[in-house]
């Protein structure tokens, strides 16, 4: 099959089908005299129906269209309604606040709160800080304003004193914690009864530095407690409690068997009973150890660089590619808790469900232009008895307000004996 160019008013790729070609010898094909008839008569076809060079809004207006090439676009294109948009962004327009530790904090260009923005179209405020806890740690306390229960606290309380002048005293220390002043400063002025979503990840380092017999029960006691403030002062809150990722550990085994740390247990195990934790409470809740696809296979792809380390990785901290991947698995769970409501609300794009009363009896709500309006429904005017008949029958009630059922009588099936012994089925009559 040869291919030929064809350049008219327009272009197009016009395929040939050729009983014989020639091959010249600068290595061009030439279609035989029956196929460039062929050719031609497609070319006709092309330009016909293509407008013979003319524009595809000339051809609208000469099919009847009024108005404007930018009206002409904007009738074009498609179209989403309120209720469409939130089923497909669920998260659009909400306000998310994310609390954790140094894998969420520590990028504040490229990390997993800002990938949470771009994936979800929510405003996301990254509140991580390196090093803070679930539960107020009980040694080397200096930075113990950072952990959650302290963050809470003086959220309610009003007084960030302490927090802005460890802030200020950390951020020369290392080049992670330049971030702690400004973070200090967002979450003092943050509204959180504006808040609809607040994630807390934390438990790296809880697991890590309270090695002592019963320390997931102290984290898990503290976990609680921080669930219900945040529910008693701001209600209207989603909550999603996010347990620690594998970590990629230098000696031993994989982090999953590694028992060095947590009062005897594993990280797996350790990520376990947080979740157990936040089920107990009701809500929501990701196991970033088990959704998460790190193991030591991929270590090199997902975990940040270490001059310090022998073999050159961060044994902790995700890289860029990891956090899209961290984002990713976050934005997927919270859209599972938000997907069922598809209700426009005010101010996101449609008005809440109108008020109705017994003058909208027999109407039905359906969205248009991003409002829920209620609209009456024609009656059927039907049979509601249907006679059953050997050829297909249609009732034509599409989108049409019915009184009650469609009975289909069955049809009549007689059975009576015949003179050979048997029996005879008389169908219909």
């Amino acid at each position: 099959m040869a291919v030929a160019k064809v350049t008219n008013s327009v272009s197009a790729d016009v395929k040939v089908r050729t009983k014989e070609v020639r091959v010249n010898a600068v290595g061009s094909v030439e279609a035989s005299t029956e196929a460039r008839c062929e050719q031609e008569a497609k070319t006709e076809k092309v330009v016909t129906f293509f407008g013979k060079g003319k524009s595809a809004y000339e051809v609208a207006e000469e099919n009847g269209f009024q108005g404007s090439k930018q009206e002409w676009l904007d009738s074009i294109r498609p179209k989403v309604s309120a209720k469409n948009l939130r089923l497909l962004k669920p998260l659009a327009g909400k306000k998310i606040l994310c609390l954790g530790d140094s894998i969420m904090g520590n990028d504040q260009v490229n990390g997993v709160p800002s990938y949470l923005a771009e994936y979800s179209g929510a405003t996301v405020y990254n509140g991580g800080f390196g090093g803070s806890r679930f539960a107020v740690r009980t040694t080397n306390t200096t930075n113990a304003c950072f952990d959650l229960p302290n963050i809470l606290d003086a959220k309610l309380s009003g007084d960030w004193s302490e927090h802005e002048e460890r802030a200020q005293a950390v951020a020369g220390e290392s080049y992670t914690y330049r971030h702690f002043p400004d973070t200090v400063k967002m979450l003092k002025e943050l509204d959180f009864s504006q808040i609809d979503i607040i994630t807390l990840a934390y438990g790296t380092n809880d697991w890590t530095k309270e090695n002592y017999e019963g320390a997931i029960d102290y984290v898990v006691t503290a976990i609680k407690e921080s669930i219900d403030k945040i529910q008693l002062n701001w209600p209207l809150m989603r909550i999603l409690v996010i347990t620690p990722i594998w970590r990629y550990l230098e000696r031993g085994t994989d982090g999953d068997t590694e028992t060095r740390y947590g009062g005897g247990l594993t990280l797996k195990e350790w990520a376990k009973r947080i979740e157990e934790a936040a089920r107990d409470k009701r809500i929501g809740v990701l196991n970033a150890y088990e959704n998460m696809p790190l193991s030591r296979n991929n270590a090199t792809t997902y975990f940040d660089k270490s001059s310090s380390a022998a073999d050159g990785l961060d044994h902790v901290h995700i890289n860029e590619k990891g956090n899209q991947i961290y984002a990713q698995i976050i934005y997927g769970k919270l859209c599972s808790m938000f997907a069922s409501s598809v209700v426009p609300e005010e101010g996101e794009g449609g008005k809440g469900l109108p008020d109705v009363s017994e003058d909208d009896d027999g109407k039905i709500l359906q969205v248009e232009g991003g409002e829920w309006v209620a609209k009456k429904l024609p009656v059927y005017e039907g049979e509601y008895e249907v006679v059953p008949t050997f050829e297909n029958q249609k009732i034509p009630t599409k989108e049409l307000l019915m009184g009650d059922d469609v009975t289909v009588s069955a049809i009549p099936v007689v059975t009576v004996s015949n003179a050979a012994g048997g029996n005879t089925v008389i169908i219909g009559g």
